[in-house]
């Protein structure tokens, strides 16, 4: 762990006390008997991981136990128990190499399934972008099951996948584009196993866009969660509030309101390259987000719990 000095924390702490999300309005509008958690968050721990291998995103794994975790790298996908690695796999299958497939963002997780987001880094001028998705068993990481999105051809540098996030009823998966993110798009999950091509159920179009995004997490199934490694803007975190919850067998027609909430924390600069923001988890009342020391050189998590009372 590394220690912060007085200012630091202060700091920190003033940065996220900032009051909850959305006015009554709209809190309610549209969404009935799910309220909007506050968005209310108090640093209370700050851990190094493992250089590389943690860098891209993190997710909880409740089903296996509450220490439990998956965390990604561009080529590789980990299960830590206890801060321990105790499962690893490469992340690529050969039909998803062939299909162009070379990064993975920032997973989530549904009971015993882990849901990975595939993007490419090719020249759309060549080969156009397009994204993906792959899962993997919590337990073994043995590859459950894949899925293609081509794109849409009339857009071929328009197509990325920097993140997964599974709605809280596991009916649907969702994802954004990266730079910058303009509506939330949206997948039926069952679809995601089958090793072929699918295409968008829906894409929820947001009040104001904001770019640089690195991962999302729902928190409650209206709310999701986002960290952005925007430098200019700041290097937020944002609260993407649906205008209802996003559950069910029918994907809704939703409306998306976006709110910033603070700034991602940065190590101190260890070299030239500068740090990066990169995946979110929320589990219940505690919010995790993983940055990447400059030079990739150290990994941060730092780990927020929600604030109900007497807040500072």
């Amino acid at each position: 762990m590394r220690k912060r000095s007085a200012a630091l924390i202060f700091l920190l702490t003033v940065l996220v006390s900032i009051p909850a999300c959305g006015s009554k309005d709209q809190q309610d509008a549209g969404g009935g008997s799910f309220p909007i958690p506050n968005q209310n968050w108090v640093l209370a721990e700050e851990t190094l991981e493992i250089p590389g291998l943690h860098s891209q995103g993190l997710a909880t794994l409740p089903a296996l136990g509450p220490t439990d975790f998956v965390f990604t790298s561009r080529f590789t996908v980990d299960h830590t128990r206890d801060g321990k690695i105790v499962a690893l796999n490469f992340a690529f299958s050969p039909e998803l190499l062939d299909l162009g497939f070379d990064h993975l963002g920032d997973p989530d997780a549904n009971g015993t399934l882990i849901y990975g987001a595939l993007e490419d880094n090719s020249d759309p001028v060549v080969n156009p972008y397009h994204r993906g998705f792959v899962l993997f068993d919590a337990e073994t990481l043995a590859i459950a099951g894949w899925a293609n999105d081509p794109g849409r051809p009339d857009n071929p540098a328009d197509e990325d996948c920097p993140w997964a996030a599974v709605s809280p009823d596991g009916q649907w998966v969702v994802t954004g584009q990266w730079d910058p993110m303009q509506t939330v798009i949206v997948y039926r999950a069952e679809k995601l196993m089958s090793g072929h091509t699918v295409r968008p159920e829906a894409e929820i179009p947001m009040d104001m866009p904001f770019s640089d995004v690195q991962g999302c997490d729902f928190d409650g199934p209206r709310v999701l969660v986002c960290a952005s490694d925007d430098a200019d803007a700041g290097r937020l975190l944002y609260a993407i509030i649906l205008s209802g919850p996003l559950e069910g067998d029918a994907v809704p027609r939703l409306t998306a309101h976006v709110e910033a909430i603070f700034p991602a924390p940065v190590p101190e600069m260890q070299c030239t390259q500068p740090q990066e923001v990169e995946g979110v988890d929320v589990d219940g009342d505690t919010l995790r987000v993983l940055v990447i020391g400059s030079c990739q050189i150290d990994e941060h998590l730092y780990r927020y719990e929600r604030c109900t009372r007497n807040c500072p």
